[in-house]
């Protein structure tokens, strides 16, 4: 241990030893170790060390440690220990914790962390769970929130007639987009991308098609049940332990139902919702160039609810309704990447068995998600059945998240954001709950416009020459 903190601390870190020891702190092994590490117990460190509780039920010493150097020492606002069973429920050791400043420890801003989530409880925990939405009701009842939210909704609904932002793909030509009025002969733009366009036209079936704005408490509940509350979201620190504690009770969960739908129902941005970190992760183990990352966007938790209520409720399943490419895998029930890849190798498997030639043609449509284009998806969104208002808030939001970088060595308290004239920040970030089913829609349009207007191909082998429609890719 003391030839690896030689190696680390040579290159500049600064160590951070949790231990658990067996032994206490004066034993003579331990302590020939933290003296010549120059190491000392973060917890008790200047204090009576008789404040710190024994590690375990069984036992009347404290043998599990945090050390670290003089540096990390001044870095502590907080320290302490949490009761048996809380941090892990299955373990028999009690658990203790520093709270450090970001700034003194990581001494640039930008390495400095976003703030935890402070360890407040888990759902098990039913003690500290009650005692959060009771508090939480009598904050409610105290400061009207029940009444001022509605207060609101019926102040936008006398105010907000008329589109507050005309771009993000919810303009008038939109509407003539989709009701097929729109006259494309005069476009500058390629006889291809004005078939597509066209095929933009709603149905009959997709005219009568309404999303409601308002998201029902039932579904409110009803997303908070299911989602994992480890599940990692939420820059402000509002993770899902919460959401999932207020949707257990149904006042709660009806006001919060109604707030968050506020903005999807007249069109605005929370600004709440406009943060968001851009998790750097590593597609290959130990290649970290920055443009082979894999980028996770990290969301606020309520917002992603709603976008999971509306897309895997009532958008997709319209748009299955109205008829999907029978050749479109991925982001549907019943077709996903695996039944699709069993597919094309019984394709195989069928032409190997009856000894005839195939050709298949493999292609990778290369960050994909990042070249979607939201504002476009607002057209797609609304063809089936999303509101206008809707679409408009939820294009309007990607386009002006403000992001942070997250890596190994923290999270930056620096962002970057699209600024006003700038060339906008294309795509739909990974990690938004609605991207496989806007995929699936978009790109079943475009296996349509393939399967509808491809000609085919002509392939060239020795002395054969074949003529043959080009297929579909499975």
């Amino acid at each position: 241990m003391t030839s690896i903190l030689d190696e680390w601390m040579g290159k500049g870190f600064n160590p951070l030893v949790m231990i658990d020891s067996n032994s206490d702190i004066n034993e003579s092994k331990l302590k020939e170790f933290t003296d010549q590490n120059g190491l000392s117990d973060m917890i008790t460190v200047g204090r009576d060390s008789s404040v710190a509780p024994p590690t375990y039920t069984r036992g009347k010493q404290r043998i599990d440690f945090i050390l670290g150097d003089e540096h990390i020492k001044r870095a502590i606002v907080h320290w302490g220990f949490l009761e048996l069973h809380d941090g892990l429920k299955a373990s028999d050791h009690t658990m203790q914790y520093l709270d450090l400043d970001e700034k003194l420890l990581f001494r640039d801003d930008s390495f400095t962390p976003m703030p935890g989530y402070h360890r407040e409880f888990k759902l098990y925990d039913t003690k500290r769970k009650t005692k959060f939405q009771e508090y939480l009701q009598e904050a409610y009842e105290r400061q009207r929130i029940a009444e001022r939210v509605e207060e609101i909704a019926l102040k936008m609904e006398g105010k907000l007639r008329e589109p507050i932002l005309a771009e993000h793909g919810t303009s008038s030509i939109t509407d003539e987009i989709l009701n097929g009025t729109f006259d494309f002969e005069n476009l500058d733009i390629s006889k291809e991308m004005k078939l597509f366009l066209q095929s933009l036209q709603q149905t009959p079936t997709e005219r009568e098609m309404q999303i409601p704005g308002r998201m029902p408490r039932e579904a409110f509940q009803e997303v908070m049940k299911i989602q994992n509350e480890n599940t990692l979201s939420s820059p402000s620190a509002l993770h899902y332990t919460l959401w999932k504690a207020i949707a257990e009770v149904n006042d709660l969960a009806e006001i919060n139902s109604l707030w968050l739908s506020l903005q999807f129902m007249y069109g605005f941005i929370c600004n709440r919702h406009k943060r968001e970190i851009d998790c750097m992760l590593e597609k290959k183990p130990g290649v970290r160039q920055i443009h082979i990352l894999r980028i996770i966007g990290l969301m606020e938790a309520c917002w992603n609810a709603y976008l999971k209520w509306a897309y895997n409720k009532h958008v997709m399943p319209n748009a299955e309704k109205a008829g999907l490419s029978s050749n479109q895998w991925g982001g549907r029930r019943g077709r996903g990447a695996i039944a699709c890849a069993m597919r094309k190798l019984m394709t195989w498997e069928y032409f190997r068995f009856v000894k005839e030639t195939v050709l298949s043609f493999p292609g990778d449509l290369q960050s994909n998600f990042d070249r979607m284009i939201p504002s476009f998806n607002s057209i797609i969104s609304m063809k089936y059945g999303m509101s206008r208002n809707a679409a408009r808030c939820r294009a309007a939001t990607v386009e002006a998240f403000e992001r942070s970088i997250r890596t190994a060595a923290g999270t930056s308290e620096r962002i970057y954001r699209h600024e006003e004239g700038d060339v906008k920040l294309g795509g739909e970030i990974q990690g938004k709950p609605d991207n496989m089913q806007l995929w699936a829609m978009e790109s079943s349009l475009l296996l349509n416009m393939h399967e509808k207007h491809c000609h085919g191909v002509e392939l060239t082998a020795f002395q054969l020459w074949l003529l043959c429609r080009s297929q579909l890719p499975l």
